[in-house]
């Protein structure tokens, strides 16, 4: 899934040199357009930083994940480090711009965390 265009006309070039059927979509993680419990496993590599609401996105991954199923990220956080902490947060309205809405300073983990979501390691 994947809300930019841009970034879907390149995923799906990929998907096309693979010999594992993959389907690319249009779509918002706000607003996952499958059934309740539809996946056995749920992955986001550095999504949570650019979803307007993850939050919401959070939940929709909850609702889709089967109750049993794997939830995988890979995601960069904001750092509680005195210095670093605060260049991320005085790098973020720059870094945005530059990197399709890119959050430095979002504090990813803490979303995950009060998602209910059950963390096995970091």
């Amino acid at each position: 899934m994947e809300p930019n265009p841009l970034m879907i006309e390149k995923s799906l070039v990929r998907a096309k040199k693979v010999d594992i059927p993959i389907e690319v979509l249009m779509a918002g993680a706000e607003e996952l357009p499958f059934a309740d419990n539809s996946f056995d496993s749920v992955i986001g590599t550095l999504v949570l930083c650019t979803i307007p609401n993850p939050s919401k996105a959070l939940t929709e991954i909850r609702r889709v994940c089967k109750p049993d199923g794997n939830v995988l990220f890979f995601e960069h956080v904001r750092l509680h480090h005195p210095v670093l902490g605060r260049l991320q947060d005085w790098l973020t309205p720059i870094w945005k711009q530059f990197c399709d809405g890119c959050h430095l300073n979002r504090d990813t983990l803490e979303l995950v965390r009060v998602a209910g979501f059950h963390i096995n390691h970091i």
